[in-house]
């Protein structure tokens, strides 16, 4: 790129001659030199300022973008866990059919399931599962406790007693939905 000074062209075309009008002369020309390169600089910075913040609002954009995507996404992949009727937790794939209840212990769920004589313990947050377990097959009771309702025989006053003769303690803040409730097994 070619830019043209005012000091080249004087020079160029000579209009000035150092040798003969001296130094005062020059440095005058330098010093108009010198602002009209900081003028030329500062409008290309001004340029790119703002090609900058284009960038930056292009890349908010983005972000959000990508953001709405990955819920999507994740929303997507629970409904097809939904449609499948599976948990799937990090190290088990579990049928919600085969689910009794689920109890936590510290940072661990211990999932109890018909077909298991023990627990299956995985490392879960309690709020996750029941997030990603459906409300039509499952019940929270305590802050510690979900139970697969097709396994609830009876509600007592503040338990409830599973088919396998487990009784579960009810909190009182979980009362009022469990006490609506009809179980499914007759006793």
């Amino acid at each position: 790129m070619l830019i043209i000074t005012p000091l080249g062209i004087v020079v160029e075309y000579g209009w000035l001659d150092p040798r003969i009008f001296g130094v005062h002369a020059l440095i005058q020309l330098v010093s108009l030199e010198v602002i009209f390169l900081a003028s030329g600089l500062f409008v290309q910075f001004k340029k790119i300022w703002r090609e900058r913040g284009d960038l930056r609002d292009a890349s908010v954009e983005a972000r959000i973008q990508v953001k709405r995507l990955e819920q999507e996404l994740q929303q997507k992949k629970v409904e097809q866990k939904i449609s499948r009727g599976v948990w799937e937790l990090r190290n088990h794939e579990l049928s919600w059919e085969a689910i009794r209840y689920i109890s936590v212990d510290g940072h661990y769920l211990e999932v109890y399931c018909a077909d298991k004589n023990r627990p299956l313990i995985e490392r879960y947050r309690m709020s996750d599962a029941q997030s990603e377990l459906p409300e039509e097959h499952f019940m929270r009771i305590h802050r510690g406790v979900i139970v697969g309702k097709k396994y609830v025989s009876s509600v007592g006053s503040n338990e409830v007693e599973m088919e396998d003769g487990t009784r579960l303690q009810v909190s009182k803040s979980y009362w009022g939905k469990v006490k609506s409730f009809k179980p499914l097994i007759a006793v």
